[in-house]
């Protein structure tokens, strides 16, 4: 399990790849960009051996594939796995 202390990075990392899915749907550098911050969340939950949370970074990361000059067939599926990941995020923070 997280310990708290590291819990407002994560979250704040979360905040800023949901932010950045929202703009990235038809830009492949910016998409490219989320791709790599969801990358680099999963390395730091795996450090602070949040696996469960890590778990579900993979299951986006799994859906999330850059393509250049087309436009994202799974934006949708993974705003939603994002978004739901940012949720539960904040409730387990909170216990």
């Amino acid at each position: 399990m997280t310990d708290k202390k590291n819990w407002p990075e994560i979250l704040k990392d979360l905040e800023e790849l949901c932010e950045l899915h929202d703009r990235a749907s038809s830009d492949y550098e910016k998409c490219r960009k989320f791709n790599g911050g969801l990358a680099k969340l999963l390395e730091k939950l795996e450090d602070t051996e949040n696996y469960k949370m890590a778990d579900r970074v993979m299951d986006v990361l799994i859906n999330c594939s850059p393509k250049v000059a087309s436009n994202c067939e799974k934006s949708a599926l993974v705003r939603e796995k994002i978004k739901g990941m940012t949720k539960r995020a904040y409730e387990e923070a909170q216990n």
